[in-house]
């Protein structure tokens, strides 16, 4: 039983293998981490056993099967390639602190546990797999068009489910773990994508003398077939909202009234919701590799450079000081992102090449220049082709982008943003000048490919022929790609500084 001032949701959780159900009770913070929302706004879901090898098999290829919605599924998972995210991940929360450089104070955060990222081109499936308590394991991530797989509290797991010995019954030798996980139906979101290729007359990026001074390198040739993009994440503090105590509140407690007691229990609170939110980040991220699994000519892998999470909303200044309201942020947002990590020193500019914000936020864009007028949500935002330009001219980073997702209906769209990033256009439009090639002029925006602003059926998730080539054109010119192969340590960040800022 679950006490306390926190509201209480109920839910009938279903088990349709044995035409069971079962009730349980979730607190309002395990709501936001299962399903990215509030109790009553929850999408349609179903929570059933799910059936896996880990325990048995080796890691790197296990199975995993379940049944929801009348379907029967088996994911063959494989480990994900490449150096997405790791130990080797800085990982950095910032808060508001008067008394620090700029007024925001950076601690690093040492993440505890081990992920594992696996994928399954042919179910489209990106899933985040890790350790829990008695051997069991946990599953985070997407699979089919529009369903994801989320783990229970160890909580609910410990007194509700492990009771009912009826549900833990072996039905396969080749699946001898049992894990109950919640399925997802997630919403379909039909708004459309504005991007600032589109509003060119409002954007600088390049013209003139910095246009030649940034692509002077462009006839060099690549001299391999893969690429790690590195990205710097930030997470706002409307996607991380459910932590009660910051860091400085933490040690203030303690200073004060010296409650050890307390204080033990507020940061393992802490730890704990810094832990879901990094499996939901990384398991996002997941989702967005597998969209560009199918490039070759160069390969791309995603690289989870850097994490930065916001603690107050005032900790992410370059969204907040743009806040049009409570759920909207100004599109001017995007250029004062790219100004902010220009002049931040403190994170290392060696360690990243593209900058992505990911929010709960709308961007919002007036339809006028009277700031009074209607303000149009977009689901995200990004300059194309401005893939490993630092902008000394105008001091700013220009390869950034602003993505809103709640409850992993963002990854299309961050797929989406990053390929404008690497210099593809939309579906039926142009190359931007300053970046030329084939362009996506003779593919039609309405088969709705991930490169068309409304994206549907299996074609979502594909790339089309004209994306396909404008990706092989940009990447293939060298100063604006890592050209890496599996045996260099050579960074997408530091052959940019070789061959492109000198």
């Amino acid at each position: 039983m679950i006490t306390g001032s926190e509201r209480l949701c109920l839910f009938l959780l279903t088990f349709p293998q044995w035409s069971a159900q079962i009730c349980e009770l979730l607190t309002d913070k395990e709501v936001e981490s299962i399903f990215q929302t509030k109790c009553d706004t929850a999408p349609e879901y179903q929570v059933v056993p799910v059936l896996h090898s880990l325990a048995t098999q080796n890691i790197l290829n296990p199975k995993v099967h379940f049944k929801f919605f009348g379907s029967d599924v088996t994911l063959y998972l494989w480990r994900a390639e490449g150096k997405f995210f790791g130990k080797h991940t800085p990982i950095f929360t910032v808060e508001t602190d008067k008394s620090s450089p700029r007024g925001l104070r950076y601690t690093k955060y040492d993440a505890d546990g081990i992920y594992h990222a696996y994928q399954d081109e042919s179910n489209n499936a990106a899933i985040i797999a890790r350790k829990g308590t008695n051997n069991s394991y946990k599953f985070d991530g997407t699979f089919g068009q529009n369903f994801a797989i989320r783990s229970l509290p160890e909580r609910v797991i410990n007194e509700i489910i492990n009771n009912n010995k009826s549900q833990h019954q072996k039905y396969n030798e080749n699946y001898p773990q049992i894990d109950h996980h919640v399925i997802i139906k997630m919403k379909d979101v039909k708004k459309v994508l504005i991007n600032l290729d589109k509003h060119s007359s409002n954007n600088s990026f390049p013209t003139g003398d910095e246009q030649k001074s940034l692509r002077k390198y462009d006839k060099l040739k690549m001299h391999s077939n893969v690429v790690y993009p590195e990205i710097l994440t930030v997470i706002d503090y409307d996607t991380f909202k459910c932590v009660k105590y910051t860091m400085k509140r933490f040690f203030q407690i303690f200073t004060r009234w010296r409650d050890v007691k307390m204080f033990v229990i507020l940061f393992r609170s802490f730890q704990s919701d810094v832990l879901e939110l990094l499996v939901y980040l990384t398991a996002f991220w997941n989702g967005v590799d597998l969209r560009y699994k199918s490039l070759r000519d160069p390969k791309v892998h995603l690289n989870i450079a850097t994490i930065i999470i916001g603690l107050d909303r005032n900790a992410t200044p370059y969204l907040n000081n743009y806040r049009v309201n409570e759920s909207k942020i100004n599109i001017d947002s995007l250029q004062a992102m790219g100004h902010y990590f220009y002049a931040e020193e403190r994170i290392d500019k060696n360690s990243y090449d593209i900058v992505i914000a990911v929010t709960r936020s709308t961007v919002c864009e007036h339809l006028k220049d009277n700031k009074n007028s209607s303000c149009v949500s977009l689901r995200g935002i990004s300059q194309v082709g401005s893939a490993c330009v630092r902008n000394e001219v105008k001091k700013a980073v220009e390869s950034v982008g602003l993505i809103h997702d709640q409850g992993f209906n963002g990854i299309a769209t961050a797929a989406h943003e990053l390929a404008h990033i690497l210099g593809v256009p939309h579906d039926g439009s142009p190359s931007p000048p300053y970046i030329g090639g084939p362009g996506a002029t003779r593919c039609n925006w309405q088969d709705g490919y991930l490169m068309s602003s409304q994206r549907f059926g299996s074609n979502a998730f594909k790339w089309s022929d004209c994306s396909l080539e404008c990706f092989k054109f940009f990447l293939n010119q060298e100063p604006n790609v890592s050209t890496i192969n599996q045996n260099s340590t050579q960074t997408f960040q530091e052959y940019c500084q070789d061959r492109y800022y000198r």
